[in-house]
């Protein structure tokens, strides 16, 4: 029950956060404020396990950060995906990602990060 209000207390603060930016700073970054509220509470495994694919495919942060429309749309995509087991096995693993992640949802956008 507490991990319910702490949950609830962040996603919170992380909406007055949103409802403090300007639209001009929106307009700036190239997302709007819906599309970044509806990343809010996604939780943090998701961000961990991104981060974690994306380095598989050898980006770093600042790679899978540099455009903010790819970013909240492979979060989206990663915290709707269903193969999470599939996900952990082959972080797990040494396979690589040219023959190993395939299963991925956002395998290609990772991939034509990686030619940038």
């Amino acid at each position: 029950m507490f991990e319910r209000i702490r949950k609830w207390q962040d996603e919170y603060r992380q909406r007055s956060r949103i409802a403090q930016i300007d639209d001009a700073d929106f307009h700036d970054i190239g997302v709007s404020r819906d599309e970044l509220e509806s990343i809010v509470g996604i939780g943090e495994d998701i961000s961990d396990r991104q981060l974690a694919m994306g380095r598989r495919h050898g980006l770093d942060e600042r790679a899978l950060h540099r455009n903010p429309q790819d970013l909240v749309a492979s979060i989206k995509t990663c915290a709707r995906c269903g193969k999470t087991g599939e996900c952990a096995s082959y972080l797990a693993s040494d396979a690589p990602a040219s023959t190993g992640a395939e299963f991925c949802p956002n395998h290609d956008l990772y991939q034509q990060l990686a030619q940038c």
